[in-house]
């Protein structure tokens, strides 16, 4: 099953879960993610069994970092834009379409209406290959990630 809540509706568990299933995918700055989830716009869970297996977040970027990811993609972003992001999945769970499941409730049940991006590493072609699926389309140019040695892509919601 999948469902979406806005953080203040979460249990402590599932936010406690969402944290850890985000952080274990080491590309997040651990010591920030807290207080980001706290202001995101939307946490997605994937649930089978009451086991939350996989997780998505659709975030409310500070204007700072939307500038800072402007100016690096070499492209304007909007300042009311969300983010899509912090999308993960349990490795004993990868490869079973969950993660097209997952991508096509967020793009029926919370895009729908609203201006959103996504950046993904250069070389995550599963990634890649779901966002031009929903709609999103790759912007301006590649750029150096700082959570690690590898480029990111920007795509925006059409």
């Amino acid at each position: 099953m999948i469902y979406d809540k806005e953080p203040k509706e979460c249990t402590y568990k599932e936010i406690k879960k969402f944290k850890e299933l985000v952080c274990s995918g080491g590309e997040v700055n651990s010591s920030s993610l807290a207080s980001l989830v706290d202001k995101a716009y939307r946490l997605i869970f994937i649930d089978e069994n009451d086991k939350i297996i996989g997780v998505a977040g659709i975030k409310k970027p500070n204007k700072s970092y939307i500038k800072k990811i402007s100016e690096k993609a070499g492209i304007q972003i909007s300042d009311d834009m969300k983010e899509l992001g912090w999308i993960y999945i349990l490795p004993e769970y990868q490869g079973k379409g969950l993660g097209n499941k997952l991508m096509k409730y967020i793009y029926k049940n919370i895009l729908n209406d609203i201006e959103c991006y996504a950046t993904t590493k250069e070389t995550n072609d599963a990634m890649k290959n779901l966002l031009k699926k929903y709609s999103f389309k790759v912007s301006g140019k590649k750029y150096s990630s700082e959570n690690g040695d590898y480029n990111l892509e920007l795509y925006i919601k059409l």
